[in-house]
């Protein structure tokens, strides 16, 4: 058998029969569907059982108690039987072609850790069908990227082997929530990640998800995994809140000030760049270096035009400061205040834009 799918599920009725139709729709059909039922207290142990009864290829395996989506998704890992692992949630759907598309990524080469691909998000009426983006296809790239938040996204749109080289394949399961962006960061340290440009999963929004339901706790759990992934590069501690302002800098999110903290964000960020680049080198080589720091470069300008805006916005004086001194020992000064003027303008004219008409009396 070459492919095991994983699904875990608690009270998941509402869309449970669409994910399942999903997996046993696909082109390929030689694999195993291997569903943990969390304690489900609704109808979603009968649900399971017509299923299993219908199908051969379904087991269900049933925790007396609660445990949580990645020790459950771990319990039906350490019992997959095969030579590959597609993940799956009770409340998505997978495109007819998925499991193909994802098998010849997954087999074009021993280095392959990982494979993703576009996702489409969709929900009720209220919510158009949109795409997220995928992840950054060249590795060096996409990997800085996950040092900064869960580029490759959410966790069961994706295929792994079940073991790589030696090592079986399993969520860390440290935490409650975001375990799949601390599996994410180990299996691309670890081998290739093949991003197939064709969309492979449909990503339901709905307001009972854990998405929506834990919000704050998945963050939290975000921020501890982001914090230690960071620390790989930096030789000294670093506290998840240390972690996340430098995050908050490179994702460009303006909603408060940087303030008096600018200048070491941005000092931590240099630092951060420089050590990831040695460990490109050593990884992919010196070319390999060269086009990505070429990259960070533009990008670090963009950076810091926007902080250099978004500080004028917020009167942060501070941090106004610190963002010019950065420019200026880059060489930048010009370039970064042209981009901060250019952003400036774009913004009084949403602004002008969006005023009510007033009509001549």
């Amino acid at each position: 058998m070459n492919l095991s799918v994983v699904m875990a599920v608690r009270n998941g009725e509402p869309f449970l029969k669409d994910a399942i139709e999903s997996v046993l729709a696909q082109s390929v059909s030689d694999f195993e569907l291997l569903i943990v039922d969390d304690a489900s207290t609704d109808e979603t142990p009968g649900t399971l059982s017509r299923y299993a009864r219908q199908d051969s290829r379904i087991r269900v395996l049933r925790n007396e108690r609660n445990l949580g989506p990645y020790p459950s998704a771990n319990r039906a890992l350490m019992q997959a039987r095969g030579d590959f692992v597609a993940r799956h949630d009770a409340d998505d759907l997978s495109p007819r072609d998925r499991f193909a598309i994802q098998l010849d990524a997954v087999r074009s080469g021993d280095a392959v850790s990982l494979v993703t691909g576009a996702v489409e998000a969709f929900g009720g009426e209220e919510i158009p069908i949109y795409s997220i983006a995928p992840p950054p296809r060249w590795q060096p790239r996409m990997e800085w990227e996950l040092l900064f938040g869960n580029i490759v996204g959410a966790g069961s749109h994706v295929m792994f082997p079940r073991v790589f080289r030696g090592m079986p394949t399993l969520f860390p399961a440290r935490y409650p929530y975001a375990e799949d962006y601390g599996l994410w960061c180990t299996l691309s340290r670890a081998g290739r990640v093949s991003c197939p440009p064709e969309i492979v999963y449909r990503y339901r929004q709905h307001a009972a998800s854990i998405t929506v339901r834990k919000k704050h706790e998945q963050a939290e759990c975000l921020s501890k995994i982001r914090q230690a992934h960071q620390a790989r590069y930096l030789p000294r501690d670093s506290s998840p809140d240390a972690a996340a302002d430098v995050s908050r800098f490179w994702l460009e999110d303006g909603s408060r000030p940087l303030g008096a903290d600018a200048g070491r964000v941005y000092s931590t960020l240099e630092e951060l760049r420089s050590r990831f680049l040695a460990y490109v080198e050593g990884r992919y080589g010196a070319e390999e270096r060269a086009a990505l720091d070429a990259e960070l470069d533009e990008a670090f300008g963009e950076r810091l035009g926007y902080w250099l805006y978004r500080s004028v916005r917020l009167r942060d004086a501070p941090a106004c400061r610190a963002m010019l001194a950065a420019a200026a020992a880059r060489g930048q000064s010009m370039n970064v205040s042209a981009k901060a003027c250019g952003q400036l303008v774009s913004a009084l004219r949403r602004k002008l834009g969006r005023r009510p008409r007033v009509r001549p009396r």
